[in-house]
This record gives structure tokens, sequence and C-alpha cells, in this order.
């Protein structure tokens, strides 16, 4: 019986990362890849970090969607060289990796 792959859950934001771990940011950054709404959407635990940004989650939730702001980037690349994945809202990257212990196998 296969498993579902673990989710990547929010680690930090650009803001928030100490200075002496920004070139892991800028190293983050240039090796990215674009991804759709929909992969980003399938790979982390967006939920959460979607409704603190203030969009409507759920199928009944009225308010701006994701999917809908032009201004999101959504990205795969490598956070201190372990895949991860990361949504540019505003410039600020929001991070997501697997969390401690998941299959880092896709």
């Amino acid at each position: 019986m296969e498993t579902q792959p673990t989710k990547f859950e929010f680690l930090t934001t650009c803001v928030e990362v100490p200075t002496e771990q920004v070139d892991h940011l800028f190293q983050m950054m240039e090796m990215a890849r674009a991804v759709s709404v929909s992969t980003f959407r399938r790979h982390t635990n967006w939920k959460p970090v979607a409704r603190s940004l203030g969009y409507a989650v759920g199928r009944h939730a009225k308010g701006l969607r994701m999917e809908q702001d032009y201004h999101l980037g959504f990205y795969r690349s490598t956070w201190k060289g372990a895949p991860c994945y990361y949504l540019d809202h505003s410039r600020i990257e929001h991070i997501f990796v697997q969390p401690a212990g998941a299959d880092q196998a896709e």
C-alpha cells in the first residue's frame, strides 16, 4: 500500500532569516524553478499561510483566491541543500520544507 508523501510545511519568511543564513536565501532564489499554483498546493500545507495573508480558502469562502492574484509566484528550489517550495508574495518569500524525519524521495 502506497502512502501519501508528506507535505512540505511552512518554515519561515525571508525577512525572518538570520543574517548568517542570507546566503542560503540567495542560493534558493538563484536555483528556483517556477511551478503552477496547483503544483504548489499539491506539495505544501499552504492553507494556513494563505489565510494569514488574507486569501479565501475553502470551497465556499468569499474573497480573493491565490490563483486569482497574478502578483504571486510559486517556486521549487532547495533550502540548505534540501528540496523546498516557496511562495513569493510582495517580494517576501514564504519557505516550505519537508518536516524532519519525512521521506526525502518524491
